[in-house]
C-alpha cells in the first residue's frame, strides 16, 4: 500500500488502456498469528493456502 492505497503493478504491453480498472489477478502475503509452532510446516501450510487459491510460495522465516 501506498499512501493508504493498493498499488497495482502490471507487465508492460503495447496500446494498454491506463483507464480499465479490472483486475484479474493478485498476489497477497498471508499472515497467521499465534499460529503454533507444531503447525509451522509445509504441509500444513500449503494446505490451509491451497483453499484460499493458487499457492505461489511459502515463506519459511519465523
Amino acid at each position: 500500500m501506498m499512501a493508504g492505497h493498493y498499488l497495482i503493478a502490471q507487465r508492460w504491453r503495447p496500446f494498454f488502456l491506463t483507464t480499465e480498472k479490472a483486475v484479474k489477478k493478485i498476489v497477497a502475503w498471508i499472515c497467521i498469528p499465534n499460529l503454533p509452532v507444531e503447525l509451522y510446516n509445509h504441509r500444513f501450510l500449503w494446505r490451509v493456502g491451497s483453499t484460499l487459491g493458487h499457492m505461489l510460495k511459502i515463506d519459511c522465516t519465523m
